[in-house]
């Protein structure tokens, strides 16, 4: 008998990572960070790309990819832009992975992105020589692969259409806390701006809906004069300037948010300062709804002992990880009272577009919108890409 033949072994596989840097401009669209190639390379533009290092993960590698390549990394102070701070969270997977075959290897790439602060700046490895920042025309017609077309495609779309949150906490008086999450539901940007003019100009041109944790509206037959220290205006006087009919359901669930603890004293200065946010919100053309942060905590989640007690705030933090993806853990970033509640605000009004909430009030008198039930958790299967 001839001898067998035996088969050919299978092409090693190599596990590779691509990153997707990507910022979301002050009054603009997100832009993507290219890398060019050296000429003997090819003087191709490509995102962050690198294979794993043993025992790493996808998510590991992917970080110290990003490091390496750009400077960008986990130990990196928080940026700051129109704001205190602006950290803007950590690589997370785009929802693409495919493979292919090249020079006798079978190649596994997974896609990951990461937003970093707008003045964020780069500092370029041996291996390439340039970097800019591109929007997205620019930066799909510069790659050749369409596994990196398919990635930077579906984050693009998750970014198309952002829901933010702002809480002008009558804690803090110098400016709001924000919060930005993606289409997704993912948490992609946080911050506690310096002032309430910079509010505006933080939101990205793609923000769809925002969520203020404050009065919008005055009670029927109330104004501005009302609030006045020593008001000495005709207005209606039957109805307390907190007398909004959503005001008082509120308190039927507990939550007293226009008069003190007491009910004794109306915060005036407050509400005066949250009307006009309004009016310098609604110069953006966005959707303006009203939420409250407290009423969503006790909605979505077991209401955590304290606020902004340092305990609180820990049991908040580890809540919210397991109902927005993105959310930094209290060891990496305990957020302030202020920015947990604007990303309860945030979630508050993504689940508003999605029908999964309601109304307290009267909508011509202006209504507060709470989430209606705890919103299920999708899972997004990862979307193979084409060959090379």
């Amino acid at each position: 008998m001839p001898p067998s033949r035996s088969a050919s072994p299978p092409p090693a596989l190599k596990r590779k990572v691509q990153v997707w840097c990507y910022r979301l401009v002050v009054g603009g669209g997100p832009e993507y960070l290219l890398l060019r190639r050296p000429r003997a390379r090819g003087s191709g533009w490509q995102p962050v790309t690198g294979g794993f290092k043993a025992s790493e993960t996808a998510a590991t590698a992917a970080a110290r990819e990003l490091a390496e390549e750009t400077g960008i990394g986990e130990h990196r102070r928080p940026g700051r832009a129109g704001g205190q701070r602006r950290m803007l969270g950590r690589v997370y997977p785009v929802g693409v992975s495919y493979s292919f075959s090249f020079r006798d290897k079978r190649i596994e790439e997974i896609a990951y992105a990461r937003c970093v602060p707008e003045d964020s700046p780069i500092e370029l490895s041996k291996e390439h020589v340039h970097a800019h920042w591109f929007t997205y025309e620019q930066a799909i017609a510069r790659i050749d692969w369409d596994g990196q077309h398919s990635a930077l495609d579906m984050l693009d779309r998750s970014l198309t259409r952002l829901h933010a949150g702002l809480d002008p906490s009558p804690a803090a008086p110098s400016g709001p806390a924000a919060a930005l999450l993606d289409r997704d539901g993912r948490l992609v940007a946080w911050g506690t701006l310096n002032h309430d003019l910079a509010a505006p100009g933080w939101l990205p041109s793609t923000v769809a809906t925002v969520g203020v944790d404050a009065p919008l509206t005055l009670p029927f037959g109330k104004g501005r004069c009302c609030l006045e220290r020593h008001p000495r205006c005709a207005c209606n006087e039957e109805l307390a300037p907190w007398g909004r009919t959503a005001d008082r359901e509120l308190l039927e669930l507990g939550v007293m948010r226009s008069a003190d603890r007491h009910g004794t004293r109306v915060r005036r200065e407050w509400i005066l300062r949250s009307l006009e946010l309004a009016d310098l919100l609604r110069h953006k053309r966005v959707r303006l709804v009203e939420v409250c942060g407290l009423a969503a905590r006790r909605a979505l989640l077991e209401d955590p002992a304290g606020r902004a007690a340092f305990r609180g705030r820990l049991e908040l933090q580890r809540a919210l990880e397991k109902l927005v993806p993105g959310m930094p853990s209290p060891a990496e970033d305990l957020l302030g009272a202020a920015e947990l509640d604007a990303v309860l605000c945030a979630q508050t009004a993504l689940l508003h577009e999605r029908g999964q909430s309601r109304l307290l009030g009267d909508p011509a008198e202006g209504a507060i919108v709470i989430p209606a039930e705890e919103p299920a958790h999708e899972s997004r299967p990862s979307t193979p890409g084409k060959n090379p």
